[in-house]
C-alpha cells in the first residue's frame, strides 16, 4: 500500500479506531511508544520552562476558548474569550421585520452569525461577535485546577483546608 493510500485512510477512519490502533502499537513497540511520549507528554526541559510536571499531557483543550493548546507554551495572554452571552444587536436588524415574523428565517442562526457578525454583540463588553475576547489570560484546563488544589493554592478558598477546618469547628 502506498503512503498516499494510508494518508487517505487516516483522514477517513474514526478517531476512536485510530486511538485504539495507536494504543495497540504502543503496547508492542517501545520505539513507537517513545515517539508518542516525546510528542504528546511534557518533557523535563519544557516542564521546567513553564512550571509543568514531566509526563503530563502536553496538549489540552482550554475550558474557556475551547482551543487546543500546548501547556509548555501557555503564557499569561495565550487565551482570549468572552464570558458573557451573545445577544442580537437590535440597531443592526432594525429594518428587518421579516426576522421577527418568519420562523423559517430565524435571526439567531449559525448562518446569520457567520454572515452578519455585526448583528450580534457580547453582553460582557458590548463588542460585536467577531471582536477579540475581552478576557485575556492563560489557557485553563481541569488538570490546572486539580494541580492548584494539590499544590495548596486554594488552601484558603471555599474547598481548601482552612475553610474545611472552619466548617468543622
Amino acid at each position: 500500500m502506498s503512503s498516499k493510500e494510508l494518508k487517505y485512510c487516516f483522514q477517513n477512519v474514526s478517531a476512536e479506531r485510530l486511538r485504539s490502533l495507536i494504543n495497540t502499537i504502543c503496547d508492542v513497540s517501545d520505539e513507537t511508544r517513545a515517539i508518542f511520549e516525546q510528542e504528546l507528554l511534557t518533557q523535563e526541559q519544557g516542564a521546567t520552562l513553564r512550571k509543568t510536571k514531566p509526563g503530563q499531557p502536553r496538549y489540552l483543550k482550554c475550558e474557556n476558548c475551547e482551543k487546543e493548546f500546548d501547556v509548555t507554551e501557555n503564557i499569561k495572554d495565550s487565551c482570549n474569550y468572552h464570558e458573557g452571552e451573545l445577544e442580537t444587536n437590535d440597531d443592526f436588524w432594525v429594518d428587518d421585520d421579516q426576522y421577527d415574523h418568519d420562523p423559517s428565517y430565524p435571526l439567531e442562526s449559525e448562518h446569520h452569525r457567520k454572515t452578519f457578525p455585526e448583528g450580534f454583540i457580547w453582553d460582557c463588553c458590548d463588542e460585536q461577535l467577531d471582536a477579540p475576547g475581552c478576557i485575556v489570560q492563560k489557557h485553563e484546563h481541569k488538570l490546572d485546577k486539580q494541580h492548584d488544589k494539590v499544590d495548596g493554592r486554594e488552601a484558603t478558598g471555599e474547598d481548601g483546608p482552612v475553610a474545611k477546618k472552619a466548617r468543622i469547628e
